[in-house]
């Protein structure tokens, strides 16, 4: 998994092994409905989603992590995917 200017994302391990970043905004293009994800840490560009890759974009996501797991995304909050996993690289 990679941003859009190619950095990795970091990997989390738990029972499960995923890549993930904390999120600082969501904001979808009007035009196209692409998603585009902003994260917190600064060193990391930005992301931009197919139209509806996150099906489960609420109004709070700032501090929230985006998950990829697969093919799959997610946004899971901060306090429970931190409660989880742990950051191995």
């Amino acid at each position: 998994m990679q941003t859009d200017n190619g950095q990795p994302f970091p990997k989390y391990r738990s029972s499960a092994d995923v890549h993930a970043l904390k999120i600082q905004s969501i904001t979808v293009n009007p035009d196209n409905g692409q998603e585009i994800v902003t994260f917190a840490d600064g060193y990391y560009g930005p992301l931009t989603l197919p139209a509806g890759a996150l099906a489960d974009i609420s109004a709070d996501v700032e501090g929230s992590y985006l998950v990829a797991e697969g093919p799959d995304w997610a946004v899971i909050p901060g306090a429970r995917f931190e409660a989880h996993f742990k950051r191995v690289d």
